[in-house]
């Protein structure tokens, strides 16, 4: 048995469980919405006022699923004790999860890709028009965040032994990414200099704004689609932005191996 296996199981698991189908009509929906607001309450909307107010709506709730969908990917398991029975079969504890990993994200991008798929024709039956750059770099910005968000539940779930430890991480890490995480430049300019910063302050006030998960994931998908901003300090750059992208990825995942491999499973 391998990884795949696991993947797969993972995801037909969800298929039947009906989470697929919900989050295909969620991201449907979404899109739909999204984009039609600013042809209902605008004056000579385009597309692109279209995809402004999806990218917020999308930039507030894909992490949310994202974490529902795999801070129980191992941890339920441990719970429930079937954990074991997966461990006894040929299978490696990162191979597990791994699996958890794959299938999990299976589970966000593939409502995402459906969903923003079919919302193509509506957006050039309310427009005329679909930028396929714009919407392509918006897309692609989303899966990113998904499958970010997704490895950081993943790893959690891995490192904790219980429900209720993967529920307190993911409510915690969402809440420092959305609303708190402005506070940590904002708290350093200020005992630096004893007051707050005019504007979007010097530049590495900016670079730590964006340094979540989530806006790493938008410039990096930026920088995807058209190209490194050269003139930008080197800080705000898209490929910083990448490594970052991946740090957030990696990090998540290795300790929560580390603890996973190391757990007394019995």
């Amino acid at each position: 048995m391998y990884w795949t296996n696991v993947a797969q199981k993972d995801f037909a698991d969800a298929v039947r469980s009906k989470m697929f189908w919900a989050l295909s009509g969620l991201m449907l929906l979404l899109a739909y919405i999204g984009l039609y607001i600013p042809e209902a309450v605008g004056d000579d909307p385009t597309v692109s006022d279209g995809i402004e107010v999806l990218s917020g709506v999308i930039g507030f709730l894909i992490p949310i699923v994202a974490l529902v969908v795999g801070y129980m990917s191992i941890v339920g398991e441990r719970e429930t004790g079937s954990i074991r029975m997966v461990l006894s079969l040929p299978l490696k504890r990162w191979e597990v999860l791994v699996g958890k990993l794959v299938g999990r994200t299976a589970v966000i991008v593939v409502p995402i890709l459906v969903g923003f798929s079919l919302a193509v024709p509506f957006a050039l039956l309310v427009y005329g028009n679909l930028p396929g750059t714009e919407y392509g770099e918006f897309v692609t910005g989303v899966l990113l965040i998904g499958f970010t968000f997704v490895a950081i539940a993943v790893g959690v779930s891995g490192a904790v032994d219980s429900r209720g430890k993967a529920l307190a991480a993911v409510v915690g890490i969402y809440a420092l990414f959305e609303f708190f995480w402005s506070l940590i430049p904002l708290g350093l300019f200020w005992l630096t200099n004893r007051e707050l910063p005019e504007g979007e302050g010097p530049t590495w006030v900016e670079a730590l704004n964006g340094a979540t998960p989530t806006q790493s994931a938008v410039s990096a998908s930026e920088g995807l689609w058209n190209g490194i901003s050269t003139s930008e300090p080197l800080v705000l750059q898209e490929w910083v932005s990448a490594l970052l992208l991946l740090a957030w990825i990696a990090v998540p995942l290795l300790l929560g191996y580390l603890r996973f491999d190391r757990a007394d499973i019995s």
